[in-house]
């Protein structure tokens, strides 16, 4: 039983870092599970939500990373159809550089990051907008395990929350917002 209608399923994490994907880099691969488990898990019943894995926005193209755009190119090639298997986006959205970035970026890196994918996949030919769920983003700040004087304070970093919420996130398109803690 699920306390919702919506059974919301994330498929994996991060599959353009080798080191979550089985130590390689394969969006054919990926495309082709995600596109399986969609297909099985609405069988079973169409209440399933399914959501990709998030990624890594800000990963370079290295031996243990992709790229996020090279990324989902080759998984569009590979499976064509595969954007019509999913039914929300999961976004990465991180104020980079560092953890550190103003609310007020906007693009690739940034607490909009979710705004940048959304066009990168209508240029891969995304007819239907895709409800967002940022399911990893936050700010490191000063306090913790050791103090880092370098870093904001938990209070500052409160308000820069405050402020996303009022501007960054201010869309009906998002659903949830779920900032990295650990």
């Amino acid at each position: 039983y699920w306390v919702t209608k919506n059974r919301y399923i994330i498929l994996f994490n991060e599959p353009n870092h080798s080191a979550e994907w089985g130590k390689s880099l394969n969006p054919t691969e990926y495309a082709q599970i995600l596109k399986i488990y969609s297909i099985n898990l609405k069988q079973n019943s169409t209440d399933f939500f399914i959501l990709p894995a998030g990624l890594d926005a800000s990963a370079p193209n290295s031996s243990s990373t992709m790229d996020e755009v090279d990324f989902l190119r080759e998984m569009v090639f590979s499976q064509p159809d595969i954007l019509s298997h999913i039914d929300g986006w999961t976004s990465h959205s991180y104020p980079n550089p560092g953890f550190s970035g103003k609310v007020t970026d906007s693009g690739r890196g940034t607490l909009r990051t979710y705004i940048w994918e959304l066009e990168i996949l209508k240029s891969f030919g995304l007819k239907t907008p895709l409800p967002v769920f940022i399911t990893e983003t936050g700010w490191k700040h000063a306090e913790g395990l050791n103090y880092d004087r370098n870093l904001p304070s938990a209070d500052t970093v409160a308000e820069y929350y405050k402020k996303a919420f009022e501007n960054a996130w201010n869309t009906n398109r998002i659903v949830a917002i779920t900032p990295f803690l650990l």
